[in-house]
């Protein structure tokens, strides 16, 4: 399994100045995330808590005309879904990190969403089938054939006659 995420990071020198000046590279910006005990960054792989590891990389440069800098961060995941948890929680602590320094992260991609919807969407679609049945079922053989009609408020008659579809 691979899954991408990616952070766009806004540094304001008038929102954290001491976060504007001490990170003023990659490597400021590594030691910041390495602050967490959890976090070891060894060229292009980011650790967490030993056992865990995903591909890391990070640019920065100054926004042209104003006092911020930007750090683009992209974080690979590469490996089985049991790791999954171990990566949402690095991502946790990195946005955390950044948060309580000043920062603003931005999520430019973020597949650990789409994975999770992937998972999910099956089973919301088996509930919503397993509703309509339950609904119908009932209303049809306790109210009948006219049950919408019977039972349904009138602003909602209204707008299903002045539809197009009806």
């Amino acid at each position: 399994m691979n899954l991408i995420t990616e952070y766009l990071i806004i540094v304001d020198k008038e929102v954290s100045e001491v976060f504007y000046h001490l990170c003023d590279s990659v490597e400021g910006f590594n030691k910041l995330l390495a602050s967490d005990s959890d976090i070891l960054i060894e060229s292009k792989t980011i650790s967490y808590k030993k056992n865990f590891k995903a591909t890391y990389n990070v640019k920065t440069s100054k926004v042209s005309g104003k006092q911020q800098r930007f750090f683009h961060i992209k974080v690979i995941f590469d490996g089985d879904e049991k790791d999954m948890e171990d990566y949402v929680k690095l991502l946790r602590s990195i946005r955390g990190i950044i948060h309580r320094s000043g920062g603003q992260p931005e999520t430019l991609w973020d597949d650990v969403s789409l994975f999770y919807s992937q998972k999910s969407y099956p089973l919301i679609h088996k509930v919503e089938n397993l509703m309509r049945k339950l609904i119908t079922y009932f209303m049809l053989t306790n109210v009948g054939r006219e049950w919408v009609t019977q039972t349904s408020p009138g602003v909602v008659m209204d707008a299903i006659d002045k539809s197009k579809r009806k």
